[in-house]
């Protein structure tokens, strides 16, 4: 199941319990245009851009590119590692690289 029950929702507004819905993601994508949610005339959908400012883009490439100075100057673990079981199965223990 995806991050909404598109059934569902078509359910609700079909009998009155919702007056509109507006989506920024879809329950299954990429998707194809005979989605039941683009034949609703009560579902408004646009694309999930809202991180993709130009600031945005800009300030995660910085972060990146810091995460990448930190591992492979400093030896550290980067700040916003989130899968952190990865840094010591990596090929080189980052730990060792400040060595």
């Amino acid at each position: 199941m995806g991050v909404i029950d598109e059934a569902a929702l078509l359910d609700a507004l079909e009998a009155g319990h919702l007056r509109g819905a507006g989506l920024d993601v879809l329950e299954d994508e990429p998707c194809g245009p005979e989605n039941p949610v683009f034949k609703s005339t009560r579902v408004v959908v646009s694309p999930h851009i809202a991180g993709g400012t130009e600031l945005a883009r800009r300030q995660s490439a910085i972060a990146a590119a810091q995460a990448a100075i930190d591992v492979v100057i400093h030896g550290q673990v980067p700040a916003f590692l989130i899968n952190t079981t990865v840094v010591n199965r990596s090929r080189v223990n980052i730990h060792e690289l400040s060595q």
